[in-house]
């Protein structure tokens, strides 16, 4: 995560283009409740040609599963020859050997994979019988085809007793980053507020997954939720930092239709930004919206409001529907 200048950047460090909504799983937290309607490949292609053409460098193309779009990769091409830095995420079920071949020699830099548990887990979590396997597969080809991989759990009632048995298989499969997120009640998953975790069990996995960083530095790299900010500045004894929510700072998102809002998690027609069809991305990311949208000031007011700054803006606001309130994954008594 890079530092949040004090001036708008004059792009944003990552966006992450969700370019179709077609999936072959049925996950039950999908923010994006995915379906089978899909944009033609034309209209696929010209916003990426936008987005290619605009001054961002990171892109990260996700869905619904990204692979599941023939044009996927004329549209990879289209970023490689605008020398984009390439993130493909996939839930890893359609990768093959010659899949996994395909995705490095189409130069795509990165992927991240989603592994929501052990066997039982990750398929309950997933919706389909023998997906786990599937995305363990993928993870094998892609390792040995040299492809980056990184692997992300979305973590909630389920899942929380499986982190350790995870990253201890990651490390057997020779994965070198691992990832976890929190769930955000939207989507497919606007009612699975039961299974979110209480903001002290929040407590205990961050302190967890920041013991198993020390225990494994130099094997894996393992990356806590951003609620690791509300431990405050003792997060850098463990070589990590936080700039406040990246939310329209250093991070936006695109949809498959060319909509743009602050992040994946606040695409609600209120956030939107505009469309990159009919404006260019760089007058969207600088427009008078974003500015506004980026001058929001949290209510929070614990000791260390200057270091977390307020958490997460889209956990807020699915919780409450107000993005000016605290994270609600925050342990910390304000009183």
């Amino acid at each position: 995560m890079t530092p949040a200048a004090s001036a708008t950047l004059v792009a944003p460090f990552r966006v992450t283009w969700d370019m179709t909504a077609r999936c072959n799983l049925h996950c039950r937290h999908c923010y994006n409740s995915s379906s089978t309607q899909a944009p033609s490949p034309e209209h696929l292609l010209r916003i990426a040609e936008e987005l290619a053409d605009s001054k961002i460098f990171f892109i990260s193309l996700s869905g619904g599963e990204p692979l599941m779009e023939p044009a996927l990769w004329d549209i990879i091409n289209a970023f490689k020859e605008n020398k984009k830095i390439i993130q493909l995420i996939s839930n890893g079920t359609l990768i093959t050997p010659s899949i996994a071949r395909k995705i490095k020699t189409h130069g795509v830099d990165f992927i991240q994979i989603s592994l929501d548990g052990l066997k039982e887990t990750h398929e309950y979590q997933r919706g389909v019988p023998g997906c786990f396997e599937k995305t363990i597969n993928a993870i094998t080809y892609l390792r040995e085809e040299g492809v980056s991989v990184t692997v992300n759990t979305l973590v909630t009632q389920k899942n929380k007793d499986e982190i350790a048995d995870i990253i201890q298989l990651l490390i057997d499969l020779g994965v070198r980053e691992y990832r976890t997120t929190r769930l955000i009640v939207m989507g497919r998953g606007t009612g699975l507020q039961p299974e979110v975790l209480t903001p002290q069990q929040t407590h205990a996995l961050i302190t967890e997954i920041l013991k198993l960083r020390t225990r494994y530095l130099g094997l894996i790299d393992i990356i806590p939720d951003e609620c690791m900010c509300f431990l405050g500045e003792e997060i850098r004894q463990y070589g990590l930092e936080w700039y406040g929510c990246p939310a329209g700072r250093t991070e936006c998102a695109v949809d498959a239709a060319g909509n743009v809002y602050p992040c994946v998690f606040l695409t609600y027609a209120n956030f939107c930004m505009g469309n990159v069809i009919t404006s260019s991305f760089d007058d969207i990311w600088c427009s008078e919206k974003f500015e506004s949208f980026r001058q929001i000031e949290r209510s929070c007011n614990c000791p260390i409001t200057d270091f977390c700054k307020g958490g997460c803006i889209a956990a807020a606001y699915a919780r409450y529907g107000d993005i000016y309130r605290k994270d609600p994954y925050c342990w910390r008594d304000e009183e």
